[in-house]
């Protein structure tokens, strides 16, 4: 992401993460989105990173954190749809 050891160290970084995870169990709204990711730029740009990186952080660790959840909620409903498809083909 363009951020050198010397901008934030591995622990600043373990930090704002850990501190953003901790965040996510007690969510004011749905999944943390919002106060979560304020939380998480703050820390990141408090500790020396520039608001833009920040923010693509961010958007990064969201996308890793939801995407695999959403893909397999997805296929999970794609099976139950195929499975009750199959049922009603045999009943009849």
């Amino acid at each position: 992401m363009g951020v050198t050891r010397a901008e934030l160290s591995l622990v600043e970084l373990f930090a704002a993460f850990s501190v953003a995870l901790v965040l996510t169990a007690f969510p004011i709204t749905p999944g943390g989105i919002g106060t979560v990711d304020a939380a998480l730029i703050a820390l990141l740009i408090a500790f020396g990173v520039d608001s833009s990186t920040a923010v693509a952080a961010d958007l990064l660790w969201r996308s890793v954190w939801f995407l695999p959840q959403l893909l397999v909620g997805a296929l999970a409903v794609a099976k139950v749809g195929w499975d009750r498809r199959q049922d009603r083909h045999v009943a009849s």
